[in-house]
């Protein structure tokens, strides 16, 4: 079940997944299945209970669209553009409330995938937001802090 506002662990910074990533690895399609029975795109795993770096998106929104499905455990955002976007946003822990956000266009995040291997990632529009979104929610921020 998806965490609502004002549940206390949303403005927990989550830990560092160190060691084994049994953890994510079991989280991981729990997360899936709730993000897309909320019928989101991007899930932290706060948003479920357990504050540790893991995100789940599908910036389609579309469960039969596999290949767009991302795992990020442990990011880390190395570069951010100065050109800015705004767009209206909704959350999954805060349900009917939604915000014009202001976010750079662009990024680059580092992470690991679920077998511990680093990548980099360039991202876009709609699936940097997301991320940026979610980083935001492994931070303790909510989109109705600012």
């Amino acid at each position: 079940m998806i965490v609502t506002y004002p549940n206390p662990i949303l403005k927990t910074k989550c830990i560092k997944i160190q060691k084994s990533f049994d953890v994510a690895l079991y989280l991981a399609p729990i997360m899936f299945e709730q993000m897309y029975a909320a019928g989101g795109i991007g899930l932290t795993a706060n948003q479920i209970g357990s504050p540790i770096q893991l995100i789940v998106l599908n910036p389609t929104g579309d469960q039969s669209q596999k290949d767009q499905e991302l795992i990020i455990v442990n990011p880390t955002i190395t570069w951010k553009s100065r050109k800015k976007t705004r767009k209206l946003e909704g959350c999954l822990s805060i349900p009917g409330v939604r915000k014009f956000k202001i976010r750079p266009s662009r990024i680059e995040v580092k992470y690991q995938d679920l077998n511990k291997k680093e990548h980099v990632l360039e991202a876009d529009g709609l699936l940097a937001r997301v991320i940026l979104h979610e980083a935001d929610h492994m931070l303790g921020r909510l989109m109705i802090d600012d």
